[in-house]
């Protein structure tokens, strides 16, 4: 009797104690799944490139790929260029609204010709390096897609009449971490005041700069780094109130909104502030697509700079423009 009493203890006992074990061990592979889990979350191995609100650079957004082979993948990116969720982190998608992929296919040398609708032709200037930039940079990461090749409708992207072909990421250099460079050249119209202070003479220049930033902040770092000696030369002077910072810088339709710094707000000696104001919105209204600017000074909006309304938009005004 005393046996079968140890015999029940026993076999209760090892019963607890392997209940115990599953537990621990549920508990283990549990805790281990987790672990890979939110490990995977955290790890990317693939990005969304995104434009920056301002358009000044193309930026990488961590993306977690479901598919596992190169079409599906492809067809993957594609759809999540068009739908990526920008708005959480503050940056607009690759794929611009009313721009749409047709369709798409396979080269035998690891390339991947895209088709576009007939909006994207309506994208220019910076907008249309930047996109063009996220794209290439974006589904490159894809094992077996080398080059990207653009195509309209059906037909080769031209670019001043002649086709682009196919493009690499390697076409826009890494700068720092994220940011992207695309070297161009352009030329450039800016407005220095005279030796007067009462009036505007124009400056064409040839201006070598980052592609990936938009003609509306290069007008701006323009004006900001004064008159060359050349211009010095003939009768320019700087308009820009010394310290002044260019906070932000964006475009709604064809209003430049321009956000600067308290120290634009001291003017400079002998300068108009009427001067000043149409330094910077003749030298923008320059550029196509751009036909208002608004002021705004450290994200708030000024009433009056010296006699000037200044929380309204203003246009080009050409009568201030020297005719010497």
């Amino acid at each position: 009797m005393e046996r079968k009493v140890k015999l029940k203890t026993s076999i209760k006992t090892s019963l607890i104690n392997l209940t115990l074990l599953v537990l621990v061990l549920a508990f283990t592979f549990t805790g281990c799944s987790k672990g890979k889990n939110d490990s995977e979350k955290e790890k990317s191995d693939y990005y969304i490139y995104c434009i920056t609100k301002d358009y000044s650079q193309v930026v990488a957004e961590p993306y977690v790929m479901k598919a596992s082979y190169r079409e599906a993948q492809v067809q993957e990116i594609i759809t999540a260029l068009a739908e990526y969720d920008s708005e959480k982190r503050s940056v607009l998608r690759p794929l611009p609204d009313g721009v749409s992929i047709l369709d798409y296919t396979f080269g035998n040398n690891e390339e991947l010709t895209i088709n576009f609708s007939s909006e994207y032709q309506k994208l220019g200037g910076i907008d249309e390096i930047l996109t063009r930039a996220a794209i290439v940079k974006t589904l490159c990461q894809v094992k077996g897609v080398e080059y990207i090749e653009f195509y309209i409708d059906g037909f080769p992207y031209l670019v001043n009449d002649i086709p682009v072909g196919l493009m690499k990421p390697d076409d826009f250099i890494d700068n720092t971490g994220e940011e992207i460079f695309f070297s161009q050249t352009t030329y450039l119209t800016v407005f220095f005041t005279d030796s007067t202070g009462t009036k505007l003479k124009a400056s064409h220049r040839k201006v070598g700069y980052n592609g990936t930033i938009s003609l509306e902040r290069l007008i701006i770092e323009q004006l900001l780094s004064g008159p060359i000696s050349d211009e010095i030369a003939n009768g320019m002077y700087n308009t820009m109130p010394e310290g002044t910072v260019l906070n932000t810088i964006t475009k709604n339709d064809e209003t430049v909104i321009i956000d600067l710094s308290s120290q634009f707000l001291d003017g400079i000696e002998g300068v108009s502030k009427e001067v000043i104001v149409y330094s910077l919105v003749n030298s923008l209204c320059e550029l196509t697509g751009v036909r208002k600017v608004r002021f705004v000074i450290d994200g708030k909006s000024v009433e009056f700079f010296g006699n000037v309304a200044f929380g309204e938009e203003f246009e080009m005004n050409l009568s201030l423009i020297s005719e010497d």
